[in-house]
């Protein structure tokens, strides 16, 4: 994660990285999207279907935590390396929900991720389990919804492509659970 850490710049609102051999800012995430003052986005982010599917899948009311934009820059957009986006909470408590706003296939950067990875210790080798796999990939359509447990080993490719990869990706917690920082 180096890439996006060490040589890229990280603020409140967004994250980029310079391409490499190049002064180029490549736009990756887009954080806080529920402060930034888009109606369509605070509405999303507020109440509606994402959150009726989120208490489905945790099986309580669930509150949204966070809101970002995922970009794909197409031709420029760079691999994320395997992470997992939490693991200071149990398995099967936080989700995130991608919404895609772009079709996700492997030559655009779609996620892969280790199945049953959540399921592992809070200190698991993320690239010992990624290397052991095996791995999946999730492609989606626009206006597909992908869920996935904050603690699975993901990742994606970049994208080759001419068109964008963009997601919005929502937090869920259940409304009574005190969330850590990530």
């Amino acid at each position: 994660m180096s890439q996006f850490t060490v040589h890229g710049y990280r603020s409140d609102d967004y994250w980029f990285f310079e391409q490499a051999g190049t002064r180029e800012p490549i736009l990756y995430r887009i954080h806080n999207l529920e402060q930034q003052g888009s109606a369509p986005i605070n509405a999303l982010f507020a109440d509606g279907p994402l959150h009726e599917l989120a208490t489905d899948v945790l099986g309580c009311e669930a509150r949204p935590t966070v809101c970002a934009m995922i970009v794909k820059m197409p031709r420029h957009a760079a691999r994320v390396p395997w992470h997992r986006d939490r693991t200071s909470v149990p398995p099967n408590t936080v989700i995130n929900l991608s919404l895609f706003l772009d079709d996700s296939n492997s030559d655009n950067g779609c996620i892969e991720y280790v199945p049953q990875s959540h399921l592992l210790p809070e200190d698991a080798d993320v690239t010992a389990v990624h290397q052991r796999g095996p791995i999946e990939a999730a492609p989606a359509r626009a206006g597909d919804v992908l869920v996935h447990d904050v603690r699975a080993v993901h990742a994606s490719r970049s994208n080759s492509t001419d068109a964008f990869r963009r997601s919005i990706v929502i937090e869920f917690a259940p409304i009574d659970l005190d969330l850590p920082h990530s």
